[in-house]
């Protein structure tokens, strides 16, 4: 699955801390240059918000990471578009819509 996020003043300016439960890796591909926005894709490795740290990324970079991540987006200033690809892990996951990854846990 594939889709682009648009994060604009007046519109969509964050996504709260999540976990990808429904992907086994996911790919971001920032669109915007970093000039364009402050604040975007961040890691939030406890539950508290102190531990939230921003991850530069610059178009054309990419980040990946798996479905433990927890992660979530806050544009602070401008506007923010990004590729978001959710990557399952076998073609039989896909076709049963199924989460074996999380069989293990």
């Amino acid at each position: 699955t594939s889709f682009v996020r648009r994060y604009l003043p007046n519109e969509r300016v964050r996504i709260p801390a999540h976990f990808d439960i429904t992907a086994f890796a996911t790919l971001i591909l920032p669109l915007s240059p970093v000039h364009n926005y402050s604040g975007g894709f961040y890691v939030q490795p406890t539950a508290h918000v102190s531990s939230r740290q921003f991850v530069p990324l610059s178009a054309g970079s990419v980040a990946i990471h798996d479905f433990t991540l927890n992660h979530g987006v806050e544009v602070l200033h401008g506007g923010r578009y990004s590729l978001v690809v959710w990557v399952s892990q076998s073609q039989a996951a896909c076709d049963g819509s199924s989460t074996p990854w999380h069989m293990g846990r």
